[in-house]
């Protein structure tokens, strides 16, 4: 009956035919005797299965067998916001991904991360780092939550090197505007990245709906806005954090999950090219113009912005991460 309630959803939400991969028959019969569909409004989703109904961190804990430090690394991805803990315990959630994945980089467990032609070895993490984006009329701070931060030293006291991470599962594949962007906070910034509505060489643009910045697609594919839209609110939360900040470098970019094989098909319709690959294009656009920009929003010079995506597969099947993930996240995931 479970393993027909994955087909289930997944003809409904592709992205759940990755979780019928699972080739270890004993882990996956511990994990369908705790599935259930997501409660949505008055009855349940048909797109979205949730582990377990009891505490999410003993539900987490049991299934995947984890180490010692994940309480403390689950609270902190789940502290001051309510949502994300409602969220977290779903299958496809990313900041599950995020949290099962880098809980327990340590002194103990580094873990190696390739930045252009440098590899750096980060031992501290921590999830849902906030980054002050800026002040509304009404002095409400504004803050970017980051899901991954990663040092090479103790937090936020002796490390030369701070990677800053936005991690996507399967955000990416899903299309569209991003509307509701608040002109007072971005309308500088954004200025600057989107000068002309009308500019079509860009394959994202920007329009005013109600004083609100409305991110749209120029072209006849449609993009991943949502995604754009959070990558400048992290470079300018991480504007104010490297400030009074004494490291050497800072580095920001993310992190995506890649949907590699036929399992799952992210192509384009129309288009010789993935999602994810779509995705990767617009991304590096941004960064460009990042490191154009000018003023108050210019770039430190220890602020290193990554021009291409990185992803869980290359970061986990580098050689020296190859033993890090707990078996069975590396399992579920087919890491």
């Amino acid at each position: 009956m479970q393993i027909n309630l994955i087909s289930e959803v997944a003809k409904n939400q592709k992205i759940y035919k990755h979780f019928l991969k699972i080739a270890d028959e004993q882990f996956l019969s511990s994990i369908l005797k705790i599935l259930h569909k997501t409660p949505w409004k008055d009855g349940v989703s048909n797109k979205s299965l949730t582990f377990g109904n009891g505490d999410t961190f003993e539900i987490l804990e049991k299934v995947f067998c984890l180490g010692d430090t994940f309480q403390s690394k689950f609270e902190q991805a789940v502290s001051d916001n309510g949502l994300e803990k409602q969220r977290i315990n779903r299958v496809h959630s990313s900041a599950l991904l995020a949290l099962l994945t880098f809980y327990s980089v340590s002194k103990e467990k580094p873990i190696t991360i390739k930045l252009g032609d440098k590899e750096i070895v980060f031992t501290n993490v921590a999830f849902e780092h906030k980054n002050l984006v800026g002040k509304d009329k009404q002095k409400t701070d504004h803050k970017s939550n980051i899901d991954i931060t990663l040092y090479d030293g103790d937090i936020l006291k002796s490390s030369n090197n701070i990677l800053f991470l936005e991690s996507k599962f399967s955000e990416y594949l899903a299309l569209g505007q991003k509307k509701g962007i608040s002109n007072e906070l971005y309308k500088d910034i954004y200025n600057q990245i989107f000068p002309s509505s009308t500019n079509t060489e860009s394959p994202i643009s920007k329009k005013l709906e109600n004083n609100k910045i409305v991110l749209t697609t120029n072209d006849k594919h449609h993009h991943y806005c949502e995604g754009i839209k959070q990558m400048i609110s992290h470079y300018m939360g991480v504007l104010d954090f490297i400030q009074p900040s004494k490291c050497s470098n800072v580095y920001l970019g993310c992190i995506l999950f890649d949907f590699e094989d036929d399992t799952i098909d992210t192509k384009i319709k129309g288009a010789d090219i993935s999602l994810m690959e779509d995705y990767k294009q617009i991304y590096s656009g941004l960064c460009k113009k990042l490191n154009e920009l000018t003023g108050p929003y210019a770039k430190p010079k220890n602020l290193h912005i990554l021009n291409d995506c990185l992803t869980y597969q290359e970061v986990f099947r580098l050689k020296q991460n190859r033993e890090f993930l707990d078996r069975n996240v590396k399992t579920f995931y087919s890491l």
